[in-house]
């Protein structure tokens, strides 16, 4: 026990280290390496997504120690996986599934063959589902062995370990926001981050204000935001609203989004922007016209206008600006 004790020790330590450590696209694999001693198995997949009548609709996953391929055959039988549909209701459960077994039968053999294919013959299933809007995350890890069995001392361990585990992945992207974003400047903002499909995973309490109050629907309940603004951002572009804008940073299978109140920087046009830009690189307006391919005097035109919209009166307020907004 004494020797359990300091693996789990040692595990949860680098665990949460590294999840400060490591870039959000690598963090799962370090995860997975440092679970894999304990539990003991051979591969592995994680995941976020909805269920429907039809099986999970997966929105993002990390796949360890398995061909890609694993995800496009899942799709072709995921409306076969018990194992999932039958999750339980309750915020987290770990279900032991042994395939020859549980899938056995006529009408199951695709997804008995599935199994074989891919050696997921002993399965450990650890899933968390959100009670108020139905997403799942899980975390299923496979043994090719039908009868290399998960015993009570394995399944005790891994509903101890699993919240940390969840823990740990929603720190680390809360670690990467905050670095992609930097230090928070004078124009107020709030953070969040959501799948692509805009399943908000974490929120602070302001931008789940802001948001309400520009979609006038209840974002808390729903966790997800609207689906037209969801592609909007998921393009990677700004989406500015009626009170505020909403600017996003794809990391791996994630949007790291900030929500700010409109400025007058929001008036500006394209041109005007990267205007702006120039000039707080230190160009002059020869340089700026040479750039943007204008006149020097269509630039000073530019430049006056640009001053105008966001009053100010000289280049060092302009570049407190433009910081700012960057």
């Amino acid at each position: 026990m004494q020797a359990d004790a300091e693996l789990i020790g040692d595990f949860l330590l680098s665990l949460y280290r590294s999840a400060r450590e490591a870039p959000v696209a690598q963090y799962p694999e370090i995860a997975m390496d440092l679970m894999q001693p304990l539990l003991q198995f051979r591969s592995g997949w994680l995941g976020g997504g909805t269920g429907t009548p039809h099986g999970v609709d997966v929105h993002h996953a990390h796949l360890y120690r398995e061909p890609t391929e694993m995800r496009t055959a899942y799709q072709e039988v995921r409306h076969l996986d018990k194992a999932v549909m039958n999750i339980p209701k309750q915020t987290t459960a770990l279900t032991v599934v042994h395939a020859p077994t549980f899938f056995g039968g006529q009408a199951l053999a695709p997804m008995l063959n599935y199994t074989r294919r891919f050696g997921h013959m002993s399965i450990l299933l650890a899933t968390r589902r959100d009670s108020e809007t139905g997403y799942i995350e899980w975390m299923s890890l496979f043994r090719p062995d039908p009868d290399y069995l998960w015993n009570e001392r394995t399944c005790r361990l891994a509903a101890l370990l699993f919240p940390h585990f969840m823990e740990a992945l929603a720190l680390n992207r809360a670690e990467h926001h905050e670095w992609m974003n930097g230090h928070r400047h004078e124009i107020d903002h709030a953070l969040a981050t959501a799948d692509m499909r805009g399943y908000l995973l974490q929120a602070e309490p302001e931008f789940l204000r802001m948001v309400c109050e520009e979609w006038t629907q209840d974002i808390r309940q729903k966790k997800r935001i609207p689906d037209d603004v969801a592609a909007h951002l998921a393009d990677g572009k700004t989406w500015r609203g009626r009170r505020i804008a909403v600017t996003v940073r794809i990391g791996g299978v994630f949007m790291f989004l900030r929500a700010r109140l409109l400025s007058d920087v929001d008036c500006l046009t394209s041109r005007e922007w990267a205007i702006a830009q120039l000039l707080s690189q230190g160009l002059n307006y020869r340089a700026v016209a040479k750039e943007i391919s204008v006149t020097p005097q269509t630039a000073k035109t530019y430049i006056k206008g640009l001053y105008e919209k966001l009053s100010v009166r000289n280049r060092a307020e302009l570049c407190a600006v433009v910081h700012r907004m960057k």
